[in-house]
Parts: structure tokens; C-alpha cells; sequence
């Protein structure tokens, strides 16, 4: 037999043998040198590429929004607050399907059409990894919802922050004014940093003529996140520098009573000290509620107004 008489030659077996074991040896050799080769790319050449990265997807820094300055009349009454509110955000980056989220997000609680439509304007405009309002002024029983639910909603988070508000509604509404969402002419032209911790700017009267004393700066915040972007702690903040509160020389009680006397009647009054200029009232009937501006007016109630004959 040949295969019989081969391995009877010890001679011929030995060289059969050596020949498979330099096989072998020149396999794992090659293998481990690329191996080795590889590991030296990734952990020496390329290290520093990979943690920057991973210090990237694992540390961030979010601006920390200040508290806009308050605003009085001569005898201490606050004519514009500020109210903690809270929103629901999204950062796109961390939802793996916009789309499912936003319908997981729809059948939790009401998401109006109106909602999604300011959601996607406002997304095309942001910056990566930032936070884009989804909905204004949640419930004490959507934030709930939202919260048991939160495994399932990977990219929304939940914020809070706080809102202006206008304690005397109609009655100073022409002459405060009111703050409302930055629009897209408006982000074009203010600056991003100064502005990088809200979306909201003063739009006509006080609140826009004197936006720069009241809107205050920016502080900030690096936050180390899981893998699913959830805060877990913040290593370094720089806090916020609060707005500048204003007094003014209007008095609320003189303006209430002008406001009252007009009832249902249309006209104006501007009541001035004379011995100063000071202007003690200024009135403009009929008016109407600024809060309804500050998160966004529903068109709706922005239709109301604008077709309204008075």
C-alpha cells in the first residue's frame, strides 16, 4: 500500500511533519502580526481620535439659560414675572426613528398638529445635539405619563425652565409688550452664544426696547450622559448672570383705573406728570393678553385677534 509504506519511512514522516508545522507556524505568524499591527493602529496611532469621540458622546456642555430681568411699576408691583414651566424637548440625535418617536409620543398624550409643525421649524434651525421644544407648559398628568413611560422614549426629556408671565394681563399689554419665540428672521440677525440658552426674545414694547438689560447671560453646564443621553451628573458649571430688573414710572393703580374707565369703548389715554415727563399711564382700549404670545399663539386665538374689528 503506498499510503501504508509512506508512514512506514521514518525519514518521510518527519519531512511530511516539518513541512505541516512551518504551515502552520508562517499562518500564525502572519495572523498575529496583523493582529498586532491592528492593535497598534487603533490603541497608538488612532488613540487619540477614539477618546475624543468617546468623550464626545459621553461629555457635553449645555448652556444654562439666565432668569430674565424683572420688570416694576414706581410702587414695587411686579408688571412681569418669571413662572417655572415645563417642556418637552427632543434631541434628534439620540432617537434612533424621529418618526416612531414622535407617534409613541402622540398616543402618551395630545401632540396637536400645530405642535409638530412648529417642532419640525424649529428643528431645521438648531444646532446638533441641542434641545428642540416639542410641547409648551406640560400637566402635573402629562409629565407623569411622560415619565413612567420615559424607556420607551429615547431622544425626549423633559425640562424645566422658567417662562415669562404677566401678572396684569390686558392692562399693560401696549406698553410691556411681550416676549415670544425666536423666529427664524430674528435668528439670523441676534447673537447665538448670548442667545443659547432660550428661544425666547422680546418682541414689541418694553420687553423688545430694552431686551438687552433684561435678557442677562448665558452660564454653563458639562454634563456627563449615559448611552442613552441621559444626564447622570454634572462635573463643572458656570452659573447664569440674571437679567436687570427695571422700575418704571408707571402706577399700576392709575392705569387700572384709566384701563376701567374706557369699559367697552375704544380710545387711548396717556396720563404724564408734568413737573418730570414721567408717563404715570398709558392706555390702549380694547387690548388683549400677552401671555397668549410667550410659548406661541395658537392660531386660533391668533385668529381671534386678527379679525376682530376692534
Amino acid at each position: 500500500m503506498i499510503h501504508d509504506a509512506a508512514f512506514s519511512d521514518p525519514a518521510r514522516e518527519r519531512r511530511i511533519f516539518a513541512g505541516r508545522l512551518f504551515l502552520t507556524a508562517l499562518v500564525i505568524t502572519v495572523m498575529a502580526v496583523v493582529v498586532v499591527f491592528r492593535y497598534v493602529d487603533l490603541q497608538i496611532n488612532r488613540h487619540q481620535n477614539f477618546a475624543t469621540h468617546s468623550d464626545n458622546n459621553r461629555l457635553h456642555v449645555r448652556p444654562a439659560a439666565p432668569s430674565r430681568g424683572l420688570i416694576y411699576d414706581r410702587n414695587g408691583e411686579l408688571l412681569a414675572d418669571n413662572r417655572p414651566t415645563y417642556n418637552l424637548t427632543i434631541v434628534r440625535e439620540r432617537s434612533k426613528s424621529l418618526d416612531e418617536l414622535l407617534a409613541t409620543i402622540s398616543d402618551l398624550i395630545e401632540i396637536s398638529d400645530e405642535d409638530i409643525n412648529r417642532f419640525t421649524k424649529r428643528l431645521k434651525r438648531r444646532k446638533p445635539y441641542e434641545q428642540t421644544p416639542l410641547k409648551f407648559n406640560l400637566t402635573e398628568q402629562e409629565r407623569g405619563v411622560l415619565a413612567v413611560n420615559g424607556f420607551r422614549l429615547d431622544g425626549a426629556e423633559i425640562t424645566a425652565r422658567l417662562t415669562r408671565f404677566y401678572p396684569n394681563r390686558e392692562l399693560f399689554a401696549h406698553v410691556i409688550g411681550y416676549v415670544g419665540r425666536i423666529n427664524e428672521r430674528e435668528s439670523q440677525s441676534i447673537d447665538s452664544i448670548a442667545y443659547s440658552g432660550t428661544d425666547s426674545i422680546g418682541k414689541i414694547g418694553i420687553e423688545k426696547y430694552y431686551e438687552e438689560q433684561l435678557l442677562g447671560k448665558v452660564g454653563s453646564e458639562h454634563v456627563e450622559t449615559n448611552a442613552r443621553g441621559r444626564v447622570m451628573r454634572i462635573l463643572e458649571s458656570v452659573g447664569p448672570a440674571p437679567g436687570d430688573s427695571l422700575t418704571m414710572f408707571l402706577d399700576s393703580r392709575l392705569q387700572k383705573v384709566a384701563y376701567d374707565a374706557f369699559e367697552d369703548e375704544r380710545g387711548a389715554l396717556v396720563a404724564i406728570d408734568v413737573k418730570t415727563g414721567g408717563i404715570l399711564s398709558i392706555v390702549s382700549a380694547p387690548s388683549y393678553d400677552p401671555n397668549l404670545f410667550v410659548s406661541g399663539i395658537s392660531q386660533k386665538n391668533y385668529s381671534q385677534l386678527i379679525n376682530s374689528p376692534d
